[in-house]
């Protein structure tokens, strides 16, 4: 347009040529009207100068938004972190650290790894592996359990006491795979409580002493025999007025015989060896002490009327 201006009039228009090409086809972007050059020719008409709409330099605002900016894109930012993020990220990683480690400590239990009961076992009886269990515990110092790497030991020996389920065991409870204990034969005992040492318990070991009132003599029947089980008659605890029950393993049927043929002939009594305070440690057998110390039942029941008087009596009973 602007050359056939300059060919008939020789007068050229400001601005660039016109041109519609390049502008998308939105109403907000097509070129706009900005003024109308009037020819100094009449015969001419007027000529649009038509300029395509400039767009705003995004420019920075005070509070951190974008003027200019499209709507709906966020700013962003790429601003290194402070050393104020960094010492917040790294507080945060210490408190979850921390968090764990406690966690881990109340669920770990502590102390080491010691052998229990899983089954309530009676004196006497042979351990096997169900009625073990290893349990790691935290016991006192003056506590002597058995260690888990000795549980492997444990099965076929015998029960030096009785024992419920969850007992540490200790050395003391166990008699040796084989020991006179598992081969033992209990015999249960009434005794008068001036005639029974106080303090009795499981595992400990006692003399029993026979004596005869008519001739004034008394005699050692059984020596180191174990104690499986002391109660008093009617009561809980020993050493009230009532008789003590008193459970004991001796090494046969014929020293278990003996026993009770004292006990219902002359008067009994119970007598603590030295160094018996506590229960019997494990590999002594009060049954192989007693049988070399007395000789057996035999010579208990010879000074009793003989054996053949203490197995008729023992046979009449049973009859």
């Amino acid at each position: 347009m602007g050359v056939e201006l300059e060919s008939l009039t020789g007068w050229t228009p400001q601005g660039p040529p016109v041109t519609h090409t390049g502008f998308p086809d939105s109403p907000a972007r097509r070129p706009r009207l900005l003024r109308r050059i009037r020819s100094p020719h009449p015969h001419l008409r007027s000529v649009p100068v038509l300029r395509p709409r400039r767009r705003a330099n995004p420019s920075p605002d005070p509070n951190g938004a974008i003027v200019g900016a499209p709507t709906g894109t966020a700013p962003q930012s790429n601003s290194p972190l402070t050393g104020r993020s960094l010492l917040g990220a790294a507080l945060v990683v210490v408190a979850v650290g921390l968090v764990l480690a406690a966690h881990r400590a109340a669920v770990t239990p502590s102390g080491s790894p010691v052998v229990v009961l899983a089954t309530d076992v009676r004196a006497g009886s042979t351990l096997r592996a169900e009625d073990l269990l290893l349990v790691r515990l935290d016991l006192p110092e003056e506590v002597t359990a058995v260690p888990a790497e000795d549980a492997a030991g444990l099965i076929g020996a015998g029960m030096a006491r009785d024992g419920e389920r969850g007992t540490v065991l200790t050395p003391s409870d166990i008699e040796p795979a084989g020991g006179g204990l598992a081969r033992s034969v209990r015999v249960s005992l009434a005794t008068d409580p001036e005639r029974t040492p106080g303090g009795l318990r499981p595992g400990m070991r006692v003399d029993i002493l026979s004596t005869d009132v008519e001739e004034g003599r008394t005699e050692l029947i059984v020596s180191g025999a174990s104690i499986t089980q002391a109660t008093v008659a009617g009561d809980e605890s020993i050493g009230s007025s009532g008789p003590t029950l008193v459970e004991l393993a001796v090494p046969d049927p014929l020293t278990a015989a003996a026993v009770v043929d004292a006990s219902v002939r002359h008067e009994v009594t119970l007598v603590l060896p030295p160094g018996s305070s506590g229960p019997v440690t494990a590999g002594t057998s009060g049954a192989e002490a007693s049988g070399a110390e007395t000789g057996g039942a035999e010579t208990g029941g010879a000074e009793a009327g003989g054996a053949e008087a203490s197995g008729a009596e023992t046979g009449g009973s049973n009859g």
